[in-house]
């Protein structure tokens, strides 16, 4: 008799924790959707975020680069007084401007990629070839006049 008894009481727990088991693992199938689904708007909101940046950087280094450009043509227009020598050595730093500048132009059309340890690097690399431009043109200036 108690045999019969165990048996089906062994059966009811047995499919007990199984049906509570298989809540629990439904649960935590939708925990962890709900955790990928939020995983996923983060990375948008981070990647829109990091194209925003860079758009904006690009901008800001565009305009730069084209005012660059304004400046050498002034600068090839209004030539300096002075020796053959001077004149050579004024038209080979305003040469070397151009190329700069152009070489930066052409680095920031070449970007392409837009992960965090190559944006930062890119960002710091441009900054500093348009402050040496900065630089040189100050340089060229103050020669000129």
């Amino acid at each position: 008799m108690k045999n019969s008894i165990m048996f089906p009481a062994v059966i009811a727990l047995a499919f007990t924790v199984s049906i509570f088991s298989c809540k629990n693992n439904e649960e935590k199938l939708k925990d962890a959707q709900k955790d990928v689904l939020q995983a996923q708007k983060k990375l948008i909101k981070a990647e829109s975020e990091s194209v925003r940046d860079y758009e904006t950087f690009r901008m800001k280094v565009s305009k730069k680069v084209t005012d660059n450009e304004l400046a050498i043509a002034d600068l090839k227009i209004k030539a300096i007084d002075g020796t053959i020598r001077q004149k050579e050595q004024y038209n080979k730093q305003v040469a070397a401007l151009e190329a700069k500048n152009t070489e930066l132009k052409k680095t920031l059309d070449a970007y392409g990629t837009y992960n965090a340890e190559t944006w930062e690097a890119f960002k710091q690399d441009i900054n500093l070839r348009t402050a040496a431009l900065e630089q040189d043109f100050k340089v060229i200036n103050a020669r000129k006049n």
